[in-house]
């Protein structure tokens, strides 16, 4: 039983870190966009970032959920 909670309590931090990594991240990367307001080129680089970062974590998901089956 403690070793389940032990699991339980390490999936709960993983989950926090990875939600205030979101949040922030996106707190970045909206103040990055609005202040290169005056250089078109650099909103299509923060906007590749952006979905570089989405398709890695759409793929990690998947390939987790792949090895879970």
């Amino acid at each position: 039983m403690n070793y389940l909670q032990s699991i339980r309590r390490e999936n709960l931090v993983y989950i926090l870190l990875n939600i205030t990594l979101v949040i922030g991240g996106y707190f970045f990367l909206r103040y990055a966009y609005g202040v290169t307001d005056a250089l078109p080129f650099t909103h299509e680089v923060i906007l590749i970032i952006l979905g570089s970062i989405i398709t890695i974590l759409i793929t990690a998901l998947l390939l987790n959920k792949q090895t879970e089956v």
